[in-house]
């Protein structure tokens, strides 16, 4: 059986040496379980500034005999203390199924060598470099969301610019995308239909009148289908926060039409395809036939259920 060895290097993360004190990895030991086996590392970890939580992390930089060159395998297959919430202690633990990863990533000229490993204990913080630079990325990202109306997004980077101590234009811009997100959520009448966005991208209108919910989107789906995949794709349909869709009845979609647009409906209101729509009324004299209405020009019809219209779902309103 080949034997993948493995010796060990202690590194340390400094990442604020000018304004903190680094964590500190120590007492580095490893064993493996037998040939090919897991490799077991324990190390200590300690850090003077008391944060609570470290990001710890394991990467192979090199062969022990080859001062040179660089190798490429990056520990995958690891459990036990690693990752983002790490606590300081003694006798921290990882297990690292190094044979796997080597034999994943096609590296198995590595078997039976030896390498040098760092153990990296991050503590999260940065030099005043570093933060400025952090901050005015979060910012130059926060703008572009915004431009694009992506509200939620810009949000995220706004506060995390703001968290790091930007003043002045970013908290302005935080405030503007929150104001947008509370239009959005609280909704704007057009006519007789109020618009809302409970969740950033998933649009809704409210019929004043019927006080039925619609999605705005006419071609949610991406596509046409037929009656039956048009029922279950209503009724599976999680959008806006609400799982109780379905497809409407046929007096419910005809009160969307309106004869004096193109397509026939409120297109301010209204995302919609200029083609039919599936209600889920079945045709009385013939069964096998479902009704649907005509957005080209604004009447009901009925046809064959197997033929493909356009979706859109429905649900009781507020």
């Amino acid at each position: 059986m080949r034997k993948l060895k493995i010796i060990i290097l202690i590194c340390f993360w400094l990442s604020n040496a000018l304004y903190s004190n680094p964590p500190e990895v120590t007492n580095i030991k490893v064993r493996q379980t037998g040939p090919g086996g897991l490799i077991h590392i324990y190390y200590d970890l300690s850090d003077p500034d008391g944060d609570k939580k470290f990001k710890v992390s394991i990467k192979v930089l090199k062969l022990a005999d080859d001062n040179e060159n660089s190798v490429n395998i990056y520990p995958k297959k690891v459990i036990g203390d690693i990752g983002d919430e790490v606590t300081a202690g003694k006798r921290k633990h990882i297990i690292w199924d190094a044979s796997a990863d080597v034999k994943e990533n096609n590296l198995e000229e590595y078997i039976n060598k030896n390498f040098i490993v760092s153990v990296i204990a991050d503590d999260g913080n940065m030099t005043e470099e570093e933060k400025e630079k952090a901050l005015q990325e979060k910012i130059s990202k926060g703008k572009e969301y915004l431009n694009k109306k992506i509200y939620d997004s810009a949000i995220k980077e706004f506060e995390s610019a703001v968290n790091l101590g930007a003043k002045g234009e970013a908290e302005t811009l935080l405030s503007e995308a929150k104001e947008e997100v509370r239009k959005k959520r609280e909704g704007y009448f057009i006519g007789k239909y109020k618009i809302i966005e409970p969740i950033e991208g998933e649009k809704v209108v409210i019929d004043s009148e019927t006080k039925l919910m619609w999605v705005w989107n006419g071609d949610l789906a991406g596509r046409e289908m037929n009656w039956n995949d048009a029922i279950d794709y209503c009724k599976n349909l999680k959008y806006a926060g609400y799982t109780d869709w379905r497809l409407p009845e046929i007096q419910e979609l005809k009160t969307l039409i309106k004869k004096d647009e193109k397509p026939t409906i409120d297109n301010k209101a209204f995302d919609c395809r200029d083609d039919w729509y599936w209600s889920a009324t079945e045709y009385a004299p013939d069964t096998i036939h479902a009704m649907d209405v005509d957005f080209i020009l604004g009447f009901v019809s009925n046809i064959d259920k197997t033929n493909y219209n356009y979706v859109r779902c429905v649900r009781a309103g507020p």
